[in-house]
């Protein structure tokens, strides 16, 4: 087996048993493979909605470029909130820099936008299922990104 299936199947018993350490996150977190990568924020961030990911999935996607997972990272960084362990105006304003900076695909701001909806709950779940993946095929609510304060000294996705 190879260590990316490995660490792919270490990480779904972590989710079943909803244990894992911050360090061990980290491990899973940082490590080279982009599925593992994705799979870690996922279990952590939405599905174990654990503290200690905020931090890091916060600073990870601005230096992320595999664009599966920044998806993660942001349904990660939705749910999170939601759960009221990261601080929403940060989020918020992270997920805007994406988009206005021009930050990655068309698709990757797609899924940016629909984060920051849900994000705002402005998105029901079934609306968010349906909606097209590409920013280029929605209708783009420019008052509604223009009111999301940008946070002081927040990097966003140019340093990629």
């Amino acid at each position: 087996m190879s260590d990316e299936n490995r660490m792919i199947e270490e990480l779904y018993r972590v989710k079943n048993s909803g244990n894992i350490t911050e360090e061990d996150f980290l491990n899973y977190f940082s490590c080279k493979y982009p599925s593992v990568r994705a799979l870690a924020a996922t279990v952590v961030g939405l599905n174990l909605k654990k503290e200690f990911a905020c931090k890091h999935i916060v600073k990870a996607i601005d230096f992320e470029s595999d664009e599966t997972v920044v998806k993660s990272l942001v349904d990660s960084l939705v749910s999170l909130v939601h759960a009221g362990v990261c601080d929403k105006e940060a989020v918020a304003s992270k997920l805007k820099k994406i988009i206005i900076l021009g930050c990655g695909s068309d698709e990757l701001k797609g899924g940016v936008y629909l984060g920051l909806l849900k994000l705002f709950r402005i998105i029901t779940p079934r609306e968010y299922a349906i909606a097209p993946d590409f920013l280029s095929e929605m209708s783009l609510d420019v008052d509604f990104i223009e009111s999301i304060p940008l946070v002081s000294g927040d990097k966003g996705c140019e340093t990629r």
